[in-house]
């Protein structure tokens, strides 16, 4: 490391400042990385003065590894504008540091930091201040848009709301994402959702249940997997012979119209 005390060179200050709202007070100089003749500046961006310390780098890697280290708690936020300055220098993210250190990997957690760098400011400034977790981002990206915007306008609505909450509002727009259909916050609309769910979801359990008692007789099952988030219901039977297969299925049959009444409750509260 050498201190340059009048280092004339132009510096690139922008390319390698992927920091979100960040207040540099260091009464240091600057360190600036030397690379295939270019000059970046890492760290202190609000420094006024004239000396800066340089140091060469032989591998865009290995300085973008070193500058992840002058820097505590690095956010998703600045991890999203990261990965766009090592995608506008076609850098593999295998051997960035960082993304080990955070536990980052798989195409499809890195496909939802790309995507925090698009999000609103007051959104970005939620995921830096409550540590929004990157799972919690992903149910985020997987919601209609219209649910998207109901987010939004409950975080411009709501001061800071608590982790919990937010959790609780994904894990809403996502599981009755069938039965909102508005793209703004209304929280009496989804308490009403909420309510009239658990009555539909009890009155269908108590169905489910008076089905599995007729085909108890011949050691029939049905459940529902997803917890009626779909229309499929599981089957379950054992068999000891040809006969004895041919039997049950004879008392499906038999019964059919048991099952298709079910599917019709289903369908009345638009389970299906």
């Amino acid at each position: 490391m050498i201190f340059e005390k009048d280092f004339n060179s132009s510096i690139d200050k922008e390319t390698l400042n992927w920091f979100y709202k960040r207040s540099f007070k260091n009464i240091y100089p600057p360190i600036i990385a030397k690379f295939n003749d270019n000059y970046f500046q890492l760290n202190n961006f609000s420094y006024s003065g004239s000396g800066v310390f340089l140091i060469e780098f032989e591998g865009l890697k290995d300085l973008i590894n070193f500058q992840t280290t002058l820097t505590d708690d690095i956010s998703l936020v600045e991890l999203s504008n990261l990965l766009s300055v090592i995608d506008k220098f076609d850098l593999d993210y295998k051997g960035v540091k960082i993304f080990e250190q955070k536990n980052i990997k798989g195409r499809k957690n890195f496909e939802i930091l790309k995507k925090i760098k698009e999000l609103p400011e007051n959104f970005k400034d939620y995921i830096v201040e409550k540590n929004i977790t990157l799972k919690q981002l992903g149910v985020f990206f997987n919601l209609k848009d219209n649910h998207k915007k109901i987010v939004y306008d409950f975080l411009n609505k709501k001061n800071k709301p608590s982790v919990g909450d937010f959790r609780n509002l994904l894990n809403l727009l996502y599981d009755y994402a069938r039965l909102i259909d508005i793209d703004f916050y209304d929280e009496n609309y989804l308490n009403k959702i909420i309510r009239e769910k658990n009555i539909y979801y009890f009155d269908v359990m108590d169905d489910l249940f008076n089905l599995n008692k007729i085909f108890k007789a011949k050691n029939i099952r049905f459940d529902s997997i997803s917890n009626f988030e779909n229309c499929i219901l599981n089957v379950t039977f054992g068999i000891g012979s040809s006969d004895d297969f041919y039997e049950k299925i004879n008392f499906m049959s038999k019964n059919g119209d048991k099952v298709k009444n079910f599917y019709e409750k289903l369908k009345k509260y638009d389970l299906c």
